[in-house]
């Protein structure tokens, strides 16, 4: 079952945006009356509308063609379509990535009207509570389970956070095979996809409804086992032989009034274990090192990055992932490439380019003209300028990853809001209305905190202008906002009332 479950959500997300957003140029002129007083001399495309169960303000549900000059925007409030009963989320490509407003066209395309009836969810089967009583959000997908928690743990250490990931049969099965236990046990243990240096995040599962998040301390040597959190879960179909026992009666602020986090009055002890020592040594479904066996993250051979930072021309650089010391890959803004010889080591600063061309990002893939030979395998494009040297490195240095957009329908001050796009589940980049900007944080089940990241934003001649706190670059059409707290924000230009 686990070899049908793949992590490829992040890849995803971002090989969709560059297909879309760097799709090769085609079409021919046409004859439609909406290109209004047609150009004879310039290039028109074909765009194709599909309503996707929903109306045209005429009344008809097919797909309509209209034909947009090259580099021109479609009008959609031409183009209205509606399906009473149902909410449209806006207009996507057929890959499901969303189509932005404000996008120039250069090809021939096909957009879809998205919409919420479209959102058939399978039934989930496995409930999660915390101690305070709220449900805990859970995806679900082919008998998995996922769920993200950031928890706080005791100690003097600061809260962790993991998407854990449950196999419903595995833990039905292992339910089974304990329904006869004479006390409350643990039946099986999962893991999350938190590891640092010091340890990492995995969750036991009782029999008696109950399922202990803990942060396994294994430094030096050592192991310790905190136990971060507990949660109160049922699953569909299946009977507890033991009752729950009371969940930990936390009291106490989240927060003082200065907005200082007061862990020692979020941690919650175990209810299994507490201060007995040979409960900690294990039992059925208890792992003794959760994360034997893991497989060690592959080394994909990347070229180290060069700072490039005090020159705006340069996108990135890197050196040569071959043992050179004086050979150096640069892809500048402007599309121009260049392979550069250090010459510092012979007398003279500076650098000396052995070879150059121009660069382009089509369908997803990186092609190059002028020198060299560009290669992808596993995601990694490898660069050779065939004079003994190679580079090695991935797309997403050219795009940033785009982040996930989160719903924000039921208040009307804000214009959006997006995740980070670094791994947390916690930090969120906000627009509002009023023409500021704040970023916040999600602490847990106790609603949203400022965390003091502030400024004003505007649009102006297509473009977004942000004046405050935090460093923002645009690179072909994306945003990307580093907060200073070392989280970032990708995002394309949003639509502004």
């Amino acid at each position: 079952m686990r070899k049908h479950f793949q992590k490829f959500a992040g890849i995803l997300l971002s090989s969709a945006f560059l297909v879309t957003a760097f799709a090769s140029c085609g079409g021919t002129a046409g004859n439609d009356p909406s290109k209004g007083d047609e150009d004879a001399n310039a290039t028109y495309y074909t765009v194709t509308l599909d309503p996707n169960g929903g109306a045209f303000a005429d009344g008809t549900s097919e797909t309509k063609t209209i034909q947009v000059k090259e580099k021109g925007k479609i009008n959609f409030a031409d183009y209205g379509v509606t399906w009473e009963g149902n909410e449209m989320y806006g207009w996507y490509y057929a890959d499901g990535t969303p189509f932005p407003a404000a996008r120039k066209i250069t090809e021939n395309i096909v957009i879809k009207a998205k919409w919420s009836a479209a959102e058939i969810k399978e039934e989930i089967g496995l409930t999660l509570r915390d101690y305070l009583n709220n449900e805990i959000s859970c995806d679900y997908d082919d008998g998995v389970y996922q769920f993200f928690k950031n928890s706080p743990i005791y100690g003097g250490y600061a809260q962790r956070g993991g998407k854990y990931t449950v196999y419903e049969e595995e833990l039905k099965a292992a339910l089974e095979e304990n329904k006869n236990s004479e006390k409350a046990v643990c039946v099986y243990t999962i893991k999350s996809n938190y590891k640092d240096t010091t340890g990492g995040c995995y969750a036991e599962i009782f029999n008696d409804g109950t399922m202990e998040l803990i942060y396994d301390f294994t430094n030096g040597g050592e192991r310790t086992k905190y136990t971060m959190e507990v949660l109160a879960y049922t699953l569909k179909g299946v009977t507890m032989p033991f009752s729950s026992p009371a969940l930990p009666d936390i009291s106490g602020k989240a927060m003082d009034d200065e907005g200082n986090i007061n862990a020692s009055a979020l941690a919650s002890k175990s209810v299994h274990y507490k201060d007995n020592e040979e409960a900690l040594k294990g039992g059925p479904g208890t792992l003794e090192d959760p994360f034997a066996g893991d497989e060690e993250e592959k080394d994909l051979g990347l070229s180290e990055k060069v700072d490039t930072s005090s020159d705006e021309s340069i996108l990135v650089r890197y050196a040569a992932n071959n043992g050179s010391k004086t050979m150096f890959l640069q892809f500048n803004v402007d599309q121009t490439f260049a392979v550069l010889f250090d010459t510092t080591a012979y007398g003279q600063a500076g650098f000396h380019t052995t070879g150059k061309g121009t660069w382009t990002i089509e369908n997803g893939q990186m092609k190059t003209e002028g020198y060299g030979e560009v290669s992808v395998a596993e995601g990694v494009v490898t660069f050779d300028d065939k004079g003994g040297n190679t580079f090695a490195f991935l797309l997403t240095d050219f795009v940033p990853a785009l982040s996930e957009i989160v719903d924000t329908s039921d208040d009307d001050t804000i214009v959006l809001r997006v995740g980070a796009n670094n791994g947390s589940k916690t930090m969120f980049l906000q627009f509002n209305r009023d023409g500021s900007y704040a970023v916040k944080m999600n602490y847990m089940d106790y609603g949203i905190v400022d965390v003091g990241k502030k400024g004003t934003w505007k649009i102006e001649e297509g473009k977004l202008v942000m004046t405050g706190d935090g460093e923002m670059k645009e690179q072909f059409g994306v945003y990307e906002y580093a907060d200073g707290n070392g989280n970032t924000y990708g995002f394309v230009l949003f639509e502004a009332e």
